[in-house]
Parts: C-alpha cells; structure tokens; sequence
C-alpha cells in the first residue's frame, strides 16, 4: 500500500482514474469457465465442475486492502469519487431519431454510390449503413411516416453478392422487403424473384426503386461498407487462443467483427 502513496499525486492530474477488480476472482482461483469450458464442448447441463474458492483469510485481505486504498486515496484530498451508477445517470438521455421517406431517399442514393454512413445535412444527424437498410426496407414495405431509427445489428453470416449483372422488377424488389421487414439484422443474402442478392446488391436495388424506377439493374458491388478495410477491423486479431472449442478461432471472430461495419457512424453528430 506504500508503494501507491507514491503515485497519488500523479494520479490526482489525470482526467479519471477507474478502479475496478472481477468478482470472480475475487473469491475464486479461475475463472468457471476456464474449467468447463476449455477447449471443448460445454458439460451437460447441471452438471458443473465448481471453481475451487480462495481461503477465507486471503479473500479478507483482498477487502481489507481494497478498504485501505479507498480510504488512502480518499484522504489524499485531489480526488472526487463517483460511482458507475453516477457517470451512467449523468450521460444525457438516448434521443430516437425519426427518419422520413423524404430524407431518406437522397442518404440512401449516397449509400448506393459508397457504402459508408452518411449524414443529413439538414440536422446533423448520421445513420448507419444497416440503420438506411433497415429504413428503405420499412418504406417499400408500405409503412407509415416516420422510421423510429434504432441500431440495427450487422450480418451474422458471411455476405455473399451477385457475380454478374442482375436485372429485376421494382415490384419484386418491394416485395423482397415486405418479406424481410422488419430488419433486426441486416441479411446475409436476400431472395428477389430468382436472383439471390447480397446485402449490398439490396441496398443498391431498393434506392433505385425509391428513386422511382420501375426496373432496378444492377452490376456487382461491395456488399461490405467501407470501414470493414480499416485497419481496427481488417487486421484485427482479437487473440491467439480461446477457452472454448477447437472452431472457436480468432480467424472465426475477427471475420464476424468485419461484418458489422455496416453498424459504424461517427460518434458525434446524431
């Protein structure tokens, strides 16, 4: 604990200082998925090996010290404490964004020609990729003005797109959407009439439909939005090894991360 003491006043000039400790491994020696779960299929259900519990003594020194430190930084005096519960109360309130067909349509054009989150000029206000999906799929499917904006999940499967040029019905686009409707996660692949189109060829067909067209052609394109070549997503490698079974790879789970690009916008801005 003496040792700290010497980091206080360092401590006391930076923006916020988080404390925290797993409850875990606070009473127990690992972690109980550590020992179920390791490398192999989970155990049948109920029937758990137990995580063996630290000795008492050491699980009342950890408290016993973890009281010292508060009390110490407390005593410091350059400190203000706040709790999780107080930093989440004093994040303002999610507003629900409405998006209109109106509004729509001239972001969805943008999307069409690059896949990427746009902004409405107008408010300020950006939407994701899966978020315009999701909007232009609510408007071919006949629904009521506004679109309560909320945030649609990427795919779940890899996308897989046309591979040569594709011409379709602007009513079989419509009703490709009334099937789909409504969009919680934006499809791996969608069926229009005979043709299989990827999430992005969907994207692509439905603003042309919105922008009036009676006949949607269409070449092969990305299905992807552009931030899933960024580097924190395209070199990502989450870790070398995993608790759970021999499939569950990063190559499995750094793929699946690339995905959900079609969730990314600027954090400020709407």
């Amino acid at each position: 604990m003496s040792a700290l003491q010497a980091n206080l006043d360092e401590w006391a000039t930076w923006d916020r200082v988080i404390l925290y400790a797993h409850p875990t491994k606070t009473i127990h020696t690992e972690f109980w998925d550590g020992i179920n779960m390791r490398h192999a299929n989970p155990p049948t259900w109920g029937d758990w090996q137990p995580s063996p519990q630290r000795p008492r003594e050491d699980i009342e020194r950890f408290f016993a010290n973890f009281r010292a430190l508060i009390r110490m930084v407390k005593a410091h005096g350059g400190f203000e404490f706040e709790t999780y519960e107080d930093a989440w109360r004093a994040q303002p309130p999610p507003t629900r964004r409405q998006l209109n067909a109106a509004r729509l349509a001239p972001l969805l054009t943008r999307a069409a020609e690059r896949l990427t989150w746009q902004t409405d000029e107008a408010t300020g206000e950006s939407y994701t990729p899966a978020e315009l999906f999701a909007a232009a799929v609510d408007v071919l499917a006949g629904r009521i003005d506004p679109w309560d904006a909320w945030a649609v999940i990427g795919p779940v499967d890899e996308p897989q797109g046309i591979t040569e040029p594709v011409t379709l019905a602007a009513e079989d686009v419509r009703a490709a959407a009334r099937a789909l409707r409504p969009v919680v996660y934006v499809p791996a692949a969608v069926r229009v009439a005979r043709a299989t189109l990827g999430p992005g060829d969907f994207l692509r067909a439905m603003a042309q439909v919105l922008q009036g067209k009676d006949e949607v052609r269409l070449s092969p394109g990305p299905q992807l939005p552009e931030a899933a070549d960024w580097s924190e997503l395209a070199q990502r490698v989450t870790s070398s090894e995993w608790l759970y079974p021999v499939g569950w790879t990063s190559a499995w789970v750094d793929k699946r991360l690339r995905w959900q690009a079609w969730t990314v916008r600027p954090a400020a801005g709407g």
